[in-house]
């Protein structure tokens, strides 16, 4: 059972970002054009590499496969006012570890 927490409405990036990342992003908008190629390199090439490699080589969390655990991806992304639940990969690794990629369609990686 998951229990009821309060929902985090209108969440920023800025609310919740490191001070050094806060920095750094600051600076690299400051450069013309940078953030405007970053967000095209991203989107176009990075992106699609790491999409095809976690796609390809890890399990995909599904409400079928894994339903607790995309039980849980759900409530995250709720609390968290989310638009769209992401796509959710286990990769098998024994460090605790997760990240995410994608800046148009981000993807979910948790090892396992």
């Amino acid at each position: 059972m998951i229990y009821n927490k309060q929902i985090l409405t209108g969440l920023e990036h800025s609310q919740y970002e490191h001070p050094f990342d806060k920095k750094a992003l600051e600076k690299m908008r400051a450069i013309p054009f940078l953030t405007t190629a970053s967000e095209w390199i991203t989107s176009n090439f990075v992106e699609r590499v790491y999409n095809i490699q976690y796609t390809g080589s890890h399990l995909k969390v599904t409400e079928q496969n894994y339903p607790k655990i995309y039980q849980y991806l759900e409530y995250a992304c709720r609390i968290l006012d989310l638009k769209r639940v992401p796509e959710l990969y286990i990769s098998w690794d024994y460090s605790i570890n997760a990240h995410t990629i994608g800046y148009k369609n981000p993807v979910i990686i948790l090892n396992s």
